[in-house]
């Protein structure tokens, strides 16, 4: 990889880790979009036993391309406590970079129920579980509450790298009790939340 790339990438995991995320993360986005490529903006990479489709606009995205890892500490706590066979849920999946690593965790006898309840973000997490073919994980339109109801979400611009804004959106929320209950399962070992 191009040492720009390398720099980017470290540049964007050293943000993550300081105080300054996400309170200068708008600025610090337009600088990084500015050194970043402006030619193919959404990508796909190979990463540690799957394919993810990468958005190269949003911080995320561009440290999974760049640096090849994301929450790294998070990663190698779930690869130690999932096994085999193993159900877990990933409340927040995003683009569902997590909910794929899971997924290599439980392997095929197991199985991954991803909530999402931004719609636009729940599109890539589906594209992404879609183009692995894994039919073990479960992606779930909703995010988890206390009590089932409606709300309005929006990424933080701090996850933006190219300066822009999302519009908020209107999510469904639902209770973990009250999912399982229309969808039992002998077995829930692990919740990432």
């Amino acid at each position: 990889m191009p040492m720009k790339n390398t720099l980017i990438g470290w540049c964007i995991r050293l943000y993550r880790k300081t105080p300054l995320c996400p309170r200068y993360g708008a600025f610090f986005a337009r600088l990084l979009s500015h050194l970043q490529s402006k030619t193919g903006r959404v990508v796909e990479r190979e990463m540690a036993g799957f394919r993810i489709r990468l958005d190269l606009n949003y911080s995320v995205d561009s440290q999974l391309f760049y640096s090849g890892v994301f929450e790294p500490q998070t990663v190698s706590m779930l690869r130690k406590l999932v096994k085999p066979g193993d159900t877990v849920c990933d409340v927040g999946a995003n683009i569902g970079y997590l909910s794929l690593v899971l997924r290599t965790c439980v392997g095929e006898a197991g199985r991954v129920i991803s909530f999402e309840p931004i719609p636009s973000v729940y599109r890539k997490l589906s594209e992404n579980i879609a183009l692995n073919g894994f039919g073990n994980v479960v992606v779930v339109n909703a995010g988890l509450s206390d009590a089932p109801g409606d709300a309005r979400l929006t990424l933080h611009p701090a996850n933006r790298l190219d300066g822009g804004s999302d519009e908020p959106e209107s999510v469904s929320l639902l209770t973990l009790d009250g999912f399982l209950d229309q969808h039992p399962t002998d077995r829930l070992d692990l919740i990432k939340i």
